[in-house]
Order: structure tokens, then sequence, then C-alpha cells
């Protein structure tokens, strides 16, 4: 899948999951802003988010803003020192030779990361800038980390501290997507329901739609 697909990768990817998972309830999903994704019909929204630590997000920005689709001559000298002193390797397209993703230093997992992204758009989300905030859900990415991060204790985890938030908060998200990659939980704040789907087979699936769903917008764009 290309990576930095317009800076909304994390977005279309969330879309083509819930689009292979549940057809029928997110068949209509568009991209958007605030919430990210949107059902205009049904009048409901999700929001995607990807928790990193604040140097990461440093770095995407950078990479985005001065690295990305850039041929290696175009480069500048201090950015790319930047990135091979801090373990990150810029890669290539092999068709046009320009950057397209680079790979990120490991780090370990750590639950904190999920919680302040959680909080952060709790405050998003009751700063009285989305559409249907009655009627948002919440997608958090986590496959950097994958096998890490799949446990019931983390998956109850968010569920606690998303109810914390919840009962001091004007609005809520409704559900929790917690994606792992290989697993995505589907967290319902109302009733505390949990259900656990497993991607592993449905990756190839999931990257045939992510796929389609790029060739759509790229098609859009023409």
């Amino acid at each position: 899948m290309e990576r930095y697909s317009g800076g909304f990768f994390y977005e279309l990817y969330a879309k083509s999951v819930l689009e292979v998972l549940f057809p029928e309830e997110y068949g209509n999903l568009i991209l958007s802003d605030k919430p990210d994704l949107i059902d205009t019909k049904s009048c409901f929204g999700i929001e995607v988010t990807h928790p990193v630590d604040e140097e990461h997000e440093k770095y995407d920005s950078y990479f985005q803003d001065k690295l990305y689709n850039k041929a290696k001559e175009e480069l500048p000298k201090k950015g790319l020192l930047r990135f091979t002193d801090s373990k990150r390797e810029l890669i290539f397209d092999k068709e046009t030779n320009r950057v397209d993703a680079y790979k990120k230093p490991y780090v370990p997992f750590d639950i904190d990361l999920i919680y302040t992204a959680i909080r952060k758009k709790f405050s998003k989300l009751n700063s009285g800038l989305y559409k249907y905030p009655n009627n948002i859900s919440l997608y958090l990415n986590m496959s950097i980390y994958s096998k890490e991060n799949i446990s019931d204790s983390t998956v109850n985890g968010i569920l606690d501290y998303a109810i914390n938030l919840k009962n001091s908060s004007e609005y809520s998200f409704k559900e929790i997507y917690y994606d792992c990659l290989m697993v995505l939980y589907r967290i319902n704040l109302d009733t505390r329901k949990v259900e656990e789907y497993d991607l592993l087979d449905l990756l190839d699936t999931i990257e045939t739609n992510y796929n389609a769903n790029l060739e759509k917008i790229n098609q859009t764009k023409k």
C-alpha cells in the first residue's frame, strides 16, 4: 500500500478496513475533515488517529513537508543527515525514484500514547467544530506495534479511560475502533461491549480495497 497517499493514508486505510468488515454499515464513507470520515446520508462520522510520541510527529511532519516525493538530488542535505542520524531510513519508489516513505526506529509500546491520543481527540470533539458531534466514533490505528498491544488489559484500559472522559464531557465518541494490524477491537462506550475481529486472513482483501479507494481518489483529481 502507498504509505503517504497525499497525507491521508490512515484515514483511507481505516475506511478500507471498515468497508471490508462492515460493508452494509460503512459502505458510504467518504473522506472529510472534522471528522476524517463521514456518511452524509446517515449523518455520522469517524475520526481517525495514529498515536505516536511528539518526536515521531515532528519527524512525520518534516518528512511530508520537506522530503516526501523528492528525488535524491532534491533532498536538503541537513534534512537527510537529520534522518540518518536518528536511525530513520528513507524509502524510494522503484518506478519514480522519489521518496515514498521512511522506516522508523523501533520504540516499545506505551499505552500512555493511546491515552494521550484519546484525550486530545475528546478535546477536539468538544471544541464545537465537528460535524455530527453526537454521532462520531474514534478509530485508533496502532499497527506500528502489531502484536505488542494486543491484550485484554490494553483494551480494558482504553475502555475505562474513554468512559472516564465521556462522563466529564458534553460530547463523547460512540465507539472506539482499536486497530492492531492483525486484530481490530470494536469498543462500545455506551454498552461496554467489546468485539474482536481477526484481520490476518483479510489483509490482502483490505489492501485490494485500499488500492481501489486510492485509485478512485486519484481519478477525481485528474
